[in-house]
């Protein structure tokens, strides 16, 4: 056997026994930690509520996890409805929708409306050092819808009605042994059995019980097992789980004797070992075990993971060189989700999530002080006829990968070796039809180990040699169906050894031949027509079969069917015989032979990137194409594609030109610059799990508005179909999530405000925010996808109504009419009474013109009979003055002549007084005041008086004191 053989033997051996108890590659979870927000890391509980959050129960505090970010709920002294302890240790929600929270000192209910705990009191016993502290070990409802706790101090069950109440049911439990009666006091866990019996795991023993009433209300003991000595001498055994397997065939989780199997059938008890013939488990110490939908159980144990099913017992563990697999031995509670996802909480690990959906990559990267790969950087793949994978690095030569033992052997450039590899930087490989490896490198040459030799010819270039190596750099090698070997060189064109020519000597096709468009050459293929197609930095170029005749193929920017850019990349031809360029920045091309030109793929139709380094076509023909954003799947019928980077657990984004192969099983692998992927395409399966979509948060000008009974929200907003908001509180946020728990950060968010969005809008950041709407009612439509892009096309709607102001409010707009209405009344009125006040003062004025004209008429009638009567007068009181002046006349004459001449004077002194008045009405009269004795003037009005009193026989006198020289002033 050759040296080098029996040392990769040996190699493999060693290797072999290292990974017989070795972590199972095909198991790969997402990991939830501090880093990612969780309070605490030590998970001692888990569990999901009827709307899809995930609760998760630490040391300190507990964790309400929405696929994006947590909520922490933490003991607060000072706040009686906080939690009554940080250390969470169970978490259930019953079939009311509640859920309680056993902590290591009581139980709490969360009161999801409100947002905070309801502590339920526990009731406890003395002991010698006073009162008992509770510690919830367990809460658990069984088929008839009791709760039941267990606890340090016994078990309780909850009680219903107008109030809850916790009531201790069994404080111990006596069991008469060999060595006398025991008491059982600790509870550890609570188990339903299909037969609806209850099992109860405690320190000391299995206690199986069933309901001694039709409500269940109370229980009776069936049996008691392993009251005895455990197999070690100890009493306390600590029995931790109980799981029914199959029917009557029960197993038992113990801290310290693994797992111990009941048959009913046969009353027999055995161990896991015994019963299964497996070579045990890596710790006794058994804290959970969980049967899940398919089938599979999940063993927690101190030291690891197992996964038993069709009777194989696989073992998982933490590789600190694999980030991919589970962060911590130390096993707690293992959970089944509602999509069937597994979550595994660790004691300083934090939570695993595994789900048959995860990508699962293997990934091999360098580990130092490990049989690993001997570089990061892999260029090259090619199976050998040993069942190996000969993988080419950039630094670290070559590596033959044993993939039933997952060991590696290198073999690397020994300078004090003539006949070993010439260079670490390895850039391509070929086994050909002979068994013969061909290895190019960069600035290396070529080697050539022939089959069943040690050592290797080397081919370099020699400026002396017509017809030799054109360049030391050798990118690419094929054989063609003739035998022909066909050398690439970066630098030095394209080359070939003829299969019945002399081994060194080349043919060369170049640019100055004019066969190629450059002499860069990186890649080659020959495709199902015996054409050779080579890739360039400068153009893709084509010889036809058979001949010696070259086509090329260049970008032209004035033609969409060329190609779409000159440094070419990549060369595959499909299942179907369609030929596939891959380029550096022109994205993907698909060669259409009738037309001599090129359909275009790019990032316009859903590539991650214009960068396509190395190509190839499963068993669907669908393409893979790695790139430097990772590896992306391409359904050339559908145009559909998929791309998986570092999150979905690939070693690294970036992958290397021309690093890629199909291997015999059907395996693709694909070279990077954090080592190399291998994986089945096939078990690459799609997330078709229909996520909810719950409201998280609401936010007010950026300030989280907390549920209360005087707040904006009265109860938490997940719960909440209507959200009514003030004038004043129009700026407003609302998170959402989608409940989607694989790979979250690729979920997808949509949300449309119906009544202010005119489409859907869909973001990166689930978080819809509106500011200054208008007074209103809206409704809030959110949608969401999974990390596959499966949509949850039913949206989860919140009514949204926006108050107006209250000086915009009906009421007030009410109001707003009344006083208009008032104030119309009062102008109506008000002009009303104007217009009447007007008609009255016309009315008045008429009146009044008609009163004057009537005056007028009364003036003008006396007036005018007064000048009637002045002239008479006139013509009287003359004669009267004449005949007053004649002396003959007697006395009597005289006298009587006296009175009339007197009374005619007054009379025409009336006369124009009447002519005075007018004057007066005019404005036109004037008082002629003068000097007048007034004992005259009285006695002169008296003698016209005088004739009348005589003819009447009046006596008339005059009582006259007046001084006779008295004078005044008037107008007589």
């Amino acid at each position: 056997m050759p040296l080098r053989v029996f040392v990769r033997c040996f190699c493999c051996a060693l290797a072999l026994i290292s990974v017989l108890h070795a972590q199972e590659k095909n198991y790969r979870f997402l990991h939830l930690d501090v880093n990612e927000g969780l309070s605490q890391g030590s998970v001692f509980a888990i569990a999901q509520d009827y709307l899809g959050f995930m609760w998760i129960g630490t040391r300190d505090g507990l964790n309400k996890y929405d696929a994006r970010k947590f909520t922490i709920y933490r003991s607060n002294p000072q706040d009686s409805l906080s939690l009554e302890h940080n250390f969470i240790q169970a978490i259930t929600e019953d079939n009311k929708r509640r859920l309680w929270i056993g902590t290591m000192t009581g139980l709490n209910l969360y009161n999801r409306a409100s947002d905070n705990f309801i502590r339920i009191p526990l009731p406890t016993v003395e002991s010698s050092s006073g009162k008992m502290d509770v510690n919830v070990h367990q809460i658990f409802q069984d088929s008839k819808g009791k709760i039941w706790i267990a606890t340090n101090i016994g078990l309780y069950k909850i009680k219903e009605g107008r109030h809850l109440e916790a009531e201790l049911v069994f404080n111990e439990i006596t069991v008469e042994r060999s060595q006398g009666k025991e008491y059982y006091r600790n509870f550890r866990t609570v188990y339903e059995d299909r037969r609806k019996r209850l099992w109860f795991c405690t320190d000391d023993a299995i206690v199986l019980m069933q309901a001694a009433s039709k409500d269940g209300n109370s229980l009776k003991v069936l049996r008691t097992y392993f009251k005895e000595k455990s197999v070690d001498n100890k009493v306390n055994q600590r029995f931790q789980a109980v799981l029914e397997v199959s029917p009557g065939i029960f197993w038992v989780g113990t801290k310290y004797n693994g797992i111990r199997i009941i048959n009913e059938h046969t009353g027999e008890i055995s161990s896991l070992t015994e019963a299964g013939n497996h070579t045990g488990l890596a710790s006794q110490d058994v804290r959970s075990l969980k049967k899940t939908v398919d089938g599979k159980i999940w063993i927690g144990t101190f030291n690891g993971l197992y996964v038993y099913q069709n009777g194989k017992l696989l073992f998982i563990q933490a590789d600190d060189g694999n980030p991919n697999s589970l962060s911590n031995n130390s096993i707690r509670p293992i959970f089944q989700d509602k999509r069937g996802s597994i979550w595994i909480g660790t004691y300083f690990g934090g939570v695993n999530i595994y789900d048959k959906d995860i990508p699962n990559f293997q990934n091999f990267t360098h580990q130092a002080k490990r049989n690993s790969l001997s570089y990061n950087v892999v260029s090259a793949f090619v199976e050998n006829g040993m069942g190996e994978l000969v993988i080419g690095t950039e630094g670290g030569g070559l590596n033959y990968f044993n993939r039933g033992t997952n060991s590696f052997f290198s073999e690397r450039h020994d300078k004090n070796n003539l006949n070993g590899l010439s260079h670490n930087n390895v850039k391509s490989i070929c086994l050909d039809k002979g068994g013969n490896l061909w290895v190019g490198t960069y600035d290396g040459g070529l080697n050539l180990r022939r089959k069943g030799q040690q050592g290797y010819e080397h081919f370099r270039f020699d400026p002396n040699v017509s017809n030799g190596l054109a360049n030391n750099n050798v990118y690419a090698i094929l054989e063609d169906r003739n035998g022909d070997i066909w050398i690439g060189t970066f630098g030095g064109g394209l080359q070939v050894l003829r299969k019945n020519q002399k081994v060194g000597s080349f043919q060369t096709f170049d640019v100055a031949g004019k066969q190629l468009s450059s002499n860069m050459v990186r890649a080659l293929l020959e495709d199902s027509k015996g054409n050779l197609w080579i890739g360039t930095s400068n153009g893709l170029n084509l010889k036809l079969a058979g001949t010696d005749k070259f086509v090329s193929f260049l970008n032209d920017k004035k033609d969409s069917l060329s190609i779409s850019g000159n440094d070419i990349v990549s060369i595959h031809e499909d299942r179907k015989g369609q030929i596939w360029i891959g380029t550096y920045m022109g994205g993907l091309n698909r060669y259409l032979p009738e037309k001599k030109a090129f359909k275009r793929f790019n990032e316009r139709n859903g590539l991650p990137i214009n960068n396509v380094f190395a190509m190839l076509s499963d068993l669907k023909n669908k393409l893979w194409l790695s790139t430097n954003t990772g590896i992306s799947c391409f359904d050339p019928l559908s145009g559909h594609v998929r791309t998986y980077t570092k999150t979905d657990g690939l070693p690294g984004n970036e992958y290397i030109q021309n690093a890629a192969a199909m291997l015999r099983d059907g395996k693709l692998a694909f070279g990077s610059f954090s080592g190399f992927t291998l994986f089945n395409p096939d078990s690459l399966s799609v997330n078709n799990y229909i996520p909810p979509i719950q409201f998280t948060e609401l936010k007010l000008f950026n300030k989280t508005v907390l549920p209360g009974i005087d707040a904006v929200i009265p109860k938490d907003i997940s719960m909440m179909d209507e959200l009514i908001l003030d004038h004043n509180q129009n700026v407003f946020s609302l998170e959402f999530s989608v409940l989607n728990y694989v790979h979250p950060e690729k979920n997808q968010y949509a949300y449309y405000l119906k009544g202010f969005d005119q489409d859907w809008n869909y973001v990166s950041n689930p978080v819809a925010t509106y500011t200054n709407l208008d007074p209103g009612t809206y409704e809030l439509w959110v949608k969401g996808a999974n990390n596959d892009g499966v949509w949850n096309e039913k949206a989860t709607v919140l009514k949204i109504k926006v108050r107006p102001a209250p000086w915009k409010t009906w009421w007030a707009y009410s109001g707003y009419f009344l006083l208009f209405a008032a104030a119309g009344f009062l102008i109506i009125r008000f002009f009303h009474g104007r217009n009447k006040l007007k008609q009255d003062l016309l009315i008045r004025q008429i009146d009044s013109e008609k009163q004057e004209e009537l005056h007028e008429a009364k003036l003008n009638f006396f007036t005018n009979i007064s000048h009637e009567f002045r002239t008479p007068l006139s013509l009287i009181i003359g004669p009267l003055n004449q005949l007053k002046g004649d002396r003959s006349l007697s006395a009597y004459a005289q006298e009587h002549l006296g009175y009339a001449t007197r009374n005619a004077d007054r009379l025409m002194n009336l006369v124009n007084q009447l002519l005075d008045f007018r004057k007066h009405e005019g404005g036109k009269m004037k008082l002629f005041c003068q000097k007048v004795h007034l004992a005259t003037y009285l006695e002169n009005i008296r003698q016209n008086f005088h004739f009348i009193a005589e003819k009447n026989n009046i006596q008339f006198f005059l009582d006259n004191k007046v001084s006779p020289n008295y004078v005044t002033g008037f107008d007589p």
